[in-house]
């Protein structure tokens, strides 16, 4: 599946599965955006699902994929400053209502991967972080985040049809 505002520049098969290498354009973030207390935690997530959640209810300002929800990983990987995380959804502009944080996240190059599974383990994370990018040349880019992009939530199953991990690498 290709996401509007996604570029495929290349795909892969590695050990029998499909890793694409794409491009985003510079992309606005809406949700709630939580920060860690100190360099070593994360951030408090039940709460910012529940934030997240709380505010749905109110319409943000062109939204751009109706189906699609993301969890954006902000500096998970440094240790120099307080990490972050937003839960939110692609928009078209900064100028939200007040109940909602933006991010800006810039134009970048990732490594994506469907994740199949049935837990939220970071394993796919993982093998695209620790083998896959190393092994075809690539560095992790850590100036910009990691995502996860859901799509298309089954409330029968309660869980989403769709999970990709987004991985950016230095272009």
């Amino acid at each position: 599946m290709q996401h509007p505002q996604e570029i495929i520049l290349n795909t892969v098969d590695y050990n029998g599965a499909k890793i694409e290498i794409i491009e985003w354009p510079e992309t606005v973030w809406c949700g709630k955006l939580g920060w860690a207390r100190n360099n070593t935690q994360e951030p408090d997530f039940q709460s910012l699902i529940k934030a997240f959640t709380d505010v749905m209810s109110t319409s943000a300002n062109e939204r751009l994929t109706a189906d699609w929800d993301g969890a954006l990983f902000i500096d998970h990987h440094r240790n120099d400053r307080p990490s972050g995380t937003l839960f939110g959804f692609i928009v078209g502009t900064e100028t939200q209502p007040e109940c909602y944080d933006t991010y800006k996240m810039p134009a970048s190059r990732f490594v994506r991967m469907r994740d199949c599974s049935d837990t939220d383990d970071g394993a796919i994370n993982n093998i695209i972080k620790n083998e896959f990018i190393p092994s075809n040349g690539y560095l992790y880019d850590s100036t910009v985040p990691d995502f996860s992009y859901y799509g298309f939530f089954n409330s029968q199953k309660g869980k989403h049809d769709y999970k990709y991990d987004y991985i950016p690498i230095a272009p």
